[in-house]
């Protein structure tokens, strides 16, 4: 019986979930923030922000987001299909790339789908496929944004929240990745 605990122990404590929430909103000025709610002192709260349970990170304002760009139809008519899941990162990687502010962020839920309704279960449903399992919250996937010129980059990492667990992964643009399970 005590090997049992001790096994449940261990794998507990070396899950690479992380207890935390990531969101997104448009605060007064009308500037998009990302906002993190840390349960366990996690990093992600206390390198980019300096408090163990909150952080309001502002989203870099990318040029290419408003309009009818080529680029911004492609990420929400091939999101599930173009861009994809890859590999699991710890939460240290995704942390080292918000302190940048300069990303932002998509869900099946932003303002910049001007393809579809909001909302649309398509939408919806392209966005959840890039998680391994059901999730609890919109996936949110980062995009690099260049500082200097505002020009939106590559998607780059995904977060996936089932619950009160967030996994972080790498996100491909090239459909032809063998997606991990």
């Amino acid at each position: 019986m005590r090997r049992i605990i001790l096994l449940l122990l261990a794998i507990g404590i070396s899950s690479s979930s992380f207890a935390e929430t990531l969101q997104t909103r448009w605060n007064r000025f009308f500037r998009k923030e990302l906002i993190i709610t840390c349960e366990n002192e996690e990093l992600i709260c206390s390198q980019v922000c300096n408090d163990k349970y909150y952080c309001v990170v502002k989203e870099e304002i990318c040029r290419d987001c408003t309009g009818t760009t080529p680029y911004l139809t492609n990420i929400f008519k091939e999101m599930g299909r173009m861009y994809v899941r890859a590999e699991k990162v710890g939460e240290d990687e995704l942390t080292d790339f918000i302190a940048t502010q300069q990303f932002t962020t998509f869900s099946s839920e932003s303002i910049f789908n001007h393809i579809s309704a909001f909302k649309d279960p398509a939408i919806v449903n392209a966005f959840k496929s890039l998680c391994p399992q059901s999730v609890s919250a919109t996936p949110l996937v980062f995009f690099a944004v260049d500082g200097v010129s505002k020009e939106l980059g590559q998607a780059k990492y995904l977060s996936c929240q089932i619950n009160d667990n967030v996994d972080y992964y790498k996100i491909s643009d090239d459909g032809n990745v063998v997606v991990n399970k």
